[in-house]
């Protein structure tokens, strides 16, 4: 189901900075690698029914991942998302049939464990799911095969399971490659402090990460929300990369491990686009079309 991504330079000032794009994938995000498998499994198992309804709590992209499984399975879903899940997310949700509830963290925590009680619902509880795990191994295979010499890899911390495979396979190859965390700075929860508000969609959900392995991770860099944003946006007019805020993260993380004197080829794992967070980008200032002094458009970058 799932095929190598590419691997590409972030251009000009450092031809030895690269983006690994997930984005690529069918359900637009990293999650592709994970969820859909692991359905396939599951329903060939048994231990998810023929058409049985699936439920995740997420923040937008492995859900949209399980609606597109879902929707290849004859599965339903139903997606808890939080209540400030961005509007085209929520919209690619309902294109592709899932239903959702948008909810804060104490009253989707409540509706999850009541869903846990209903046998026809299959309860996807990703951050606690083991098997999802190994299924992001192939990202650092993919970039120790494209980029043998690779001296650290950047991975956002979400649920903490992407990471974990990944640093899982570059362990088990005895690779010289170092795996970096990277989180927002004002919800630093993999660094030990406690959760808050952020604007990084995708990273430090308000639960639990308990299968992220911090033993294999060589450091966790915390990013603000504006830098994270302001590098998404300035990789996309600069290198062409539409990459979504938690890759800007993932960016700004790796060119801060270049300032701070790590040599050698550093990957930035953009796990999704920026097409599904435009509604949540800050505002930018308009440009003005036209001969200077000549009535003029103005249009938003």
């Amino acid at each position: 189901m799932n095929t190598a991504t590419p691997l590409l330079p972030l251009l000009p000032d450092d031809d030895r900075l690269y983006a690994k794009i997930e984005y690529l994938h069918p359900s637009g995000s990293i999650k592709h690698r994970s969820i859909p498998p692991l359905l396939d499994d599951l329903l060939a198992t048994g231990e998810l029914g023929a058409g049985q309804r699936i439920a995740i709590r997420s923040a937008g992209s492995a859900a949209v991942a399980t609606a597109w499984a879902g929707t290849r399975l004859g599965c339903p879903v139903l997606a808890v998302l939080p209540p400030a899940a961005l509007p085209n997310l929520v919209r690619m949700l309902a294109w592709l049939g899932a239903d959702y509830h948008l909810l804060p963290p104490k009253q989707a925590s409540e509706l999850m464990a009541d869903l846990h009680t209903r046998t026809g619902t299959y309860v996807l509880e990703q951050a606690a799911e083991p098997r999802l795990v190994d299924h992001y191994r192939p990202v650092a295979a993919e970039i120790l095969d494209q980029l043998p010499l690779a001296a650290a890899i950047v991975v956002g911390i979400g649920t903490g399971l992407s990471i974990t495979g990944i640093a899982r396979e570059v362990h088990d190859r005895h690779a010289s490659c170092q795996v970096f965390g990277v989180e927002p700075a004002e919800a630093a929860i993999a660094s030990g402090r406690p959760w808050a508000p952020h604007a990084i969609p995708g990273l430090a959900p308000p639960i639990a990460q308990p299968l992220l392995d911090h033993t294999l991770l060589a450091g966790i860099i915390t990013v603000p929300s504006a830098d994270a944003w302001r590098h998404a946006r300035d990789t996309g007019r600069r290198d062409g990369l539409p990459i979504g805020p938690s890759a800007g993260a993932a960016v700004a993380a790796a060119r801060r491990l270049r300032a701070e004197g790590v040599c050698g080829p550093i990957v930035a794992v953009c796990a999704c686009a920026i097409s599904d967070y435009l509604d949540g980008a800050p505002d930018q200032p308009a440009a003005a079309v036209g001969p200077p002094g000549a009535p003029h458009a103005t249009v938003r970058p």
